[in-house]
Formats: structure tokens, sequence, C-alpha cells
């Protein structure tokens, strides 16, 4: 695709910016082109050079960063589809504003849907990436939580936030691992075997190594085994 700047000289393509098509009035986005009438491409060049004077000032302090929101915003206000909706995003997610940050991508995709025009990859992926982030923030503070009800004594108030974890379906062993203490302890195996099961099966399809896993089932067996011995003793009470 031949590239011009704005008075019609030839440039060579700069791969970290879109180019911009003046013969064909398109746009390309990850090999996706969508249709846009003549005067939009000087504004579309106008919004490439303030995101650049945006990300120039993302990271440079937390006055310089709100300034670069504003350029952001204002860029996306236009209605038009720019990297400003990404770089937007970034800043959400860096400040750990995951459900602003995972709006603003939804916006950017309605762009797509509503013409009719398949999402690009790279902003699928973005979208799974800030929502799996939002999901470990998640998980790390439920986890703090739970480790300080447990130094509490609040036993059944860790194992409640705890399970609040599995049931987001949290991929990490150590979310799993609090709850087969915790269950043991109080002597309900029927749970902890429950537990153990589940585990089994995120961490096999997740593909984790054979030792964990026969770890897992070394403990699954003690634990059912602990089961049948409890239930023979309430039995004779």
């Amino acid at each position: 695709m031949k590239q011009i700047d704005r008075v019609g000289n030839n440039i060579k393509p700069d791969h970290k910016i879109r180019q911009i098509d003046r013969v064909g009035v398109e746009r390309p986005i990850n090999n996706v082109e969508i249709p846009i009438n003549e005067k939009d491409l000087l504004l579309l060049k106008e919004i490439e050079d303030k995101e650049y004077e945006a990300k120039e000032l993302m990271f440079k302090g937390p006055y310089l960063k709100e300034t670069a929101m504003k350029i952001l915003e204002e860029n996306i206000s236009h209605g038009l589809y720019c990297k400003s909706y990404e770089l937007l995003s970034e800043i959400y997610t860096h400040r750990k504003e995951y459900d602003k940050a995972i709006d603003i991508l939804k916006k950017g995709m309605q762009f797509f849907e509503k013409e009719n025009l398949e999402v690009p990859p790279r902003l699928l992926r973005l979208l799974e990436h800030t929502e799996y982030s939002k999901n470990s923030y998640i998980f790390a503070e439920n986890f703090e939580k739970g480790k300080k009800l447990e130094k509490k004594g609040d036993i059944d108030g860790a194992i409640k936030i705890y399970l609040e974890n599995i049931n987001f379906k949290a991929d990490t062993p150590h979310c799993y691992e609090r709850l087969y203490i915790l269950y043991r302890k109080k002597k309900d195996y029927k749970s902890e075997i429950d537990i153990i099961k589940s585990a089994i099966e995120i961490f096999t399809e997740k593909g984790f190594d054979h030792s964990y896993i026969n770890k897992l089932k070394n403990r699954l067996e003690k634990a059912e085994k602990l089961y049948e011995k409890y239930k023979g003793q309430t039995k004779l009470m």
C-alpha cells in the first residue's frame, strides 16, 4: 500500500502506527479494511499525532498520565476507531481499574460490529488478557483476606473467601491447597474430596506437571480412607 504524508509526499511505512491510504480512502487495521470518507483522513492523522503525544506522557507521573487520558478520551470522542482505545485501556489496567479498561475495549469492539466486520484478533486477545489480569488481582486479594481470617481463627470465613476464588475458576494451586488443609482440620473429608477432584480435573486440563497431579491423587486416596473411617466411627456413636 502506498503511504503518503499530509501534503502528499511519499513516506516509508511506519509499522508502529496505522497507515492511511489516501487513494483508496480505506484504513487497514490488523488486515481489516474499514471504509471511511475523505474528510476523516486528516482527522485520523491528527489523532495518531496526539496518540504519540499521549504515549510520551503516559508513564511520566500521575499528573501527566491524567493529561494523556484526556487526550485519548478526546480522540475516542470523534467516533473513529483508533489505537486510543487500547492505550486508554492500558492506563486503566495499570491503575487496576479493570472494569473501566474492559469497558473501553468493548466499546472499541462495537465499532467493528457496527460495521459488520470481524473484530481484530489483537483486540480480542487484549480483552482476554485484561479480564485475566482482573481475575488474578481478585484471586490475590481474596487469598490475602483468607490468610488474615485464618490467623484470627475464623476458619469458616477463610473457607468462604477461598471458595470465591474457586467459583471464579482460579487455576492457581494455593487457592485449592488452603481448602484441602482447612477442610481436613475440620474433619470435613467429603468437602476435601470434592475440592481435590475439582483440582485434579482443572490442573490436568491446564497441563500441569504429572508429579503434581500424582501428589493430588495421593492426597485424594488418603482423604477417601479418612472419610470411610470417619463414617464408620459416626455409625458406632
